[in-house]
C-alpha cells in the first residue's frame, strides 16, 4: 500500500493508547500506518483487504468512465 500524501511505501508502528480511567493491567498497543518518507501518520480505518477492495473499486470506476 502506497501513503497519500507522498505516494510512497507505508510501514506499521505500534503506539500505546491511553485512556482516562482506564484500570487494565497491560497498555494498548494501536497500529498506525505511516509514511516512509515524510513520516506522517494514518489511524488504519479499513483491513488491507477491504482497503484493496476499495482501491479495485476505484480503479475500475476511473477504467468504466
Amino acid at each position: 500500500m502506497l501513503s497519500p500524501c507522498c505516494s510512497e511505501r507505508i510501514r506499521v508502528e505500534f503506539h500505546e493508547e491511553y485512556y482516562h480511567c482506564c484500570d487494565d493491567g497491560y497498555p494498548l498497543k494501536v497500529p498506525y500506518l505511516v509514511c516512509t518518507k515524510c513520516g506522517k501518520g494514518y489511524a488504519p480505518r479499513y483491513t488491507a483487504d477491504e482497503q484493496r477492495e476499495l482501491m479495485e473499486g476505484k480503479r475500475a470506476g476511473r477504467m468504466a468512465s
